[in-house]
């Protein structure tokens, strides 16, 4: 399903290598969640500490 989102592709280096090559994938409403912003916060480690209880 997702692949379904590539609307572009090329490789970048190491075209020999096949599909382990470097790839630029150009994609369109692609599902995705940002765990870390421009300012270094960490949305992964903020939500951790607001739901973490002490015993």
């Amino acid at each position: 399903m997702l692949s379904r989102t590539i609307i572009g592709q090329k490789v970048l280096a190491f075209d020999d290598l096949g599909p382990e090559a470097i790839h630029e994938f150009t994609v369109k409403d692609l599902p995705v969640i940002v765990l870390i912003d421009v300012k270094g916060r960490d949305f992964y480690q903020e939500s951790q500490s607001r739901y973490r209880t002490t015993r």
